[in-house]
C-alpha cells in the first residue's frame, strides 16, 4: 500500500481508532521529546561540571603564582631591609665619632672609612627603595641629608679657617646628629620590624 492508499484509508476509518492513533502518536513524539531534553540536560550539566572543574584549576594556577610571587617578593624585601639596617647601623656609629667634640681631624682613615660606610648605605638605598613604603623612604632621605650636611660641617669644623664657621659648624653638626638623627633612626627601626613581622592579610 502505498502512501496515498494509505492516507484514503486513514480517512475513512472511524474517528475512535484515528484519535487512537493520533493519541499514541503524539504520545511517542512526546516521549522522544522528552528523552532528547534530557540528553540535552545532562550534556549540559557535563559541560558545567568540567568548566567549574577548569575554573578551579585556573584559580589554584593563579593562586600559587600570587603566592610565590609575593613570598618571594616578602623575602626580598627583608633581605633588602636587613642589609639597609645593618648598613644605617655601621654609619650611624661612625659619623656619630666623626662629628664628636673630641674627634682628632687627623685620624685620616677613620674619616675616610666614615665615608665609604656613608656611600655604600646610599647606594643600598638608592638601588633598592623600591622594596620600601614611600614614608620610610623619605625618612632615609631626611637622615641621608642630615647626615651629609652633619659630615660636611664636621669637615670644615675641624679645619677652621680665618674668619670662617670654624668650630661653630663642628658643634652645629655634632647638635644635629645627636638631636635630630635620632628620632629618624627610631623611627626607621619602628617601621624596619613591622616590615619584618608576620603578617596574615587577605588579598581580596
Amino acid at each position: 500500500m502505498n502512501t496515498l492508499q494509505t492516507v484514503i484509508a486513514l480517512i475513512f476509518l472511524p474517528t475512535s481508532i484515528v484519535g487512537g492513533i493520533v493519541f499514541v502518536l503524539r504520545k511517542f513524539f512526546e516521549q522522544g521529546l522528552a528523552r532528547d531534553i534530557e540528553k540535552y540536560r545532562a550534556a549540559l550539566q557535563a559541560e558545567l561540571e568540567r568548566s567549574k572543574l577548569q575554573m578551579q584549576n585556573d584559580l589554584q594556577i593563579k593562586l600559587f603564582e600570587y603566592q610565590t610571587k609575593f613570598s618571594s617578593l616578602h623575602q626580598k624585601q627583608a633581605e633588602v631591609i636587613g642589609e639597609l639596617y645593618g648598613l644605617l647601623g655601621d654609619a650611624k656609629e661612625y659619623i656619630v665619632r666623626l662629628v664628636d667634640p673630641t674627634f682628632n681631624p687627623a685620624d685620616t682613615a677613620h674619616i675616610e672609612a666614615t665615608t665609604a660606610k656613608y656611600r655604600a648605605l646610599a647606594e643600598c638605598f638608592v638601588k633598592n627603595r623600591i622594596y620600601l613604603e614611600e614614608n620610610t623612604c623619605d625618612r632615609i632621605d631626611e637622615l641621608l641629608r642630615k647626615w651629609r650636611v652633619a659630615m660636611m660641617k664636621a669637615s670644615i669644623g675641624q679645619r677652621p679657617e680665618p674668619g670662617g664657621h670654624g668650630v661653630e659648624w663642628w658643634a652645629e653638626a655634632h647638635e644635629s646628629v645627636k638631636s635630630d638623627v635620632p628620632p629618624i633612626l627610631k623611627e626607621l627601626e619602628t617601621q624596619f620590624r613591622a616590615f619584618l613581622s608576620p603578617t596574615f592579610k587577605t588579598d581580596a
